[in-house]
């Protein structure tokens, strides 16, 4: 249900630079939505279910042209997956999803792979080392804020490398929690060493995340 409202709400951002669309709703139902508890309250309830049937079509689409890897990274396996959008031709941005935690998987956040039907975005994925498809060092100081932000540099950068991260001419950042937080600490502490990425980010999107992680 969570995941759900996120990929709503979020949605209406991402679907297309600079603009949000809403599904057209016909006169009729206006006037019928209008006497069953005010206009501006049904109209967000219906377009509210129309994107979550457009959402649940788009994420069966979707899960044919996922693809999945892993990194070496520190001497261990980063799970990866990305989405790619379903229009090659498309012009809207892709975006980087940092999932929260620490030590919750990605996989809650899957549902906003329906971007790359609803708003031709591709999506790129990755857990986290400790959780989910990635490996779980013993050793405490994998865990850090430094070096879990130096590890979404590296997979920023291989993104870029070898998955078309920059083509689109740049891409956007969204850190849900946990993910928030390493996206800020990436932003102000790592990208400096990596220019190409620093210019190409064009917005940083945290989602129910803390000012700090400490």
């Amino acid at each position: 249900m969570r995941s759900t409202r996120l990929l709503s709400l979020l949605s209406l951002f991402l679907l297309a630079d600079g603009e949000t669309r809403t599904s057209r709703v016909s006169p009729g139902m206006f006037a019928f939505m209008g006497t069953c508890g005010g206009l501006r309250a049904g109209c967000f309830k219906v377009n509210t279910m129309l994107m979550r049937q457009r959402a649940k079509s788009a994420i069966k689409r979707s899960l044919e042209m996922k693809e999945e890897g892993s990194l070496r990274v520190r001497g261990y396996s980063i799970w990866y997956g990305v989405s790619k959008a379903a229009d090659d031709r498309s012009s809207a941005l892709p975006v980087v999803v940092l999932h929260g935690g620490p030590g919750v998987p990605s996989h809650y956040l899957e549902p906003l792979e329906g971007l790359n039907q609803m708003g031709g975005r591709s999506v790129f994925f990755y857990d986290q080392l400790g959780c989910g498809r990635s490996d779980e060092p013993e050793e405490e100081e994998f865990y850090s804020v430094r070096q879990s932000a130096e590890d979404a540099a590296t997979m920023l950068s291989h993104f870029a490398e070898f998955h078309g991260l920059l083509e689109a001419g740049g891409f956007h950042l969204l850190g849900h929690s946990w993910g928030g937080c390493l996206a800020a600490e990436v932003v102000m502490r790592h990208l400096a060493h990596h220019p190409k990425l620093l210019s190409g980010l064009k917005s940083v999107i945290l989602a129910s995340s803390p000012a700090s992680p400490a």
